[in-house]
């Protein structure tokens, strides 16, 4: 606008042009329907919910890669040596810029919090070792998804896991597919989940199957990880966890 000012007064001064030019000219260059750019206060935007979620997603997704490479090293004995030196390390600086990028400075500053907050809880794991195939000069600080990353999700579904686990074993037992079966059991008993939450369900059973892992191996005691506004608000969660279970096992028995 400053800008445009300043063009305004030169043209206006410097008579260059007669009134009636001025018009044409005016006429010709700003349309008959025109807006304002409104720049979002993105501190205000973004939750800090959604910050949290971008660094859990970026770790857990680098926990599940990590956890497919070890599987497929221990199909092949030859390379079993190879997994300890292909470490999936990236340099910190840039793992960062990448977790920030499109930040405000108090978003990012948020951000850096939190990543801090999930090194000490074992999440994110910062190491000055890098794989026999990174050179590096001088000392570098590189990060990597900690032992708990693959935590993330399971605690996202923690709800519905003894649910899924049982749909799953029941599916194994007769060998028909899982989510079929889950469909089925939403249509026939009024569950209450929506598609959001199914397709979370779903997305958390695949995960497990690329990693060759079975809903029964995260079906254990997590909610000491689970924040909770006061006890009676975890115990009504923990009611409707088995409940959830209890449920499908009356489905399937016809009571």
């Amino acid at each position: 606008l400053r800008q445009a000012k300043n063009c305004l007064n030169e043209v206006l001064y410097t008579k260059l042009f007669t009134i009636e030019e001025l018009a044409v000219m005016l006429d010709e260059t700003i349309p008959e329907v025109f807006g304002f750019l409104e720049f979002a206060d993105y501190a205000q935007v973004r939750s800090r919910k959604q910050i949290v979620r971008r660094i859990e997603d970026y770790f857990y997704d680098k926990g599940c890669e990590e956890e497919k490479k070890a599987i497929e090293l221990t199909k092949i004995p030859y390379f079993m040596g190879a997994r300890f030196s292909e470490r999936a390390v990236r340099g910190c600086c840039f793992t960062l810029q990448q977790l920030h990028r499109g930040y405000s400075q108090k978003e990012t500053t948020i951000s850096m919090a939190y990543f801090l907050q999930m090194m000490d809880a074992g999440i994110v794991s910062l190491s000055s070792y890098a794989s026999k195939r990174m050179d590096v000069v001088g000392f570098a600080q590189l990060s990597k998804a900690g032992e708990q990353s693959l935590l993330i999700n399971p605690l996202r579904v923690y709800e519905y896991i003894p649910l899924l686990s049982a749909i799953q074993k029941e599916c194994d037992r007769w060998g028909i597919n899982w989510q079929r079966e889950l469909e089925r059991y939403c249509r026939a008993v009024n569950t209450g989940f929506d598609d959001e939450e199914k397709r979370k369900m779903i997305q958390f059973v695949q995960t497990l199957e690329s990693m060759e892992q079975k809903v029964a191996d995260w079906d254990e005691d997590y909610t000491d990880k689970k924040h909770f506004e006061d006890s009676e608000q975890k115990a009504q969660f923990e009611k409707r966890r088995q409940a959830h279970k209890e449920n499908y096992l009356k489905y399937l028995s016809g009571s």
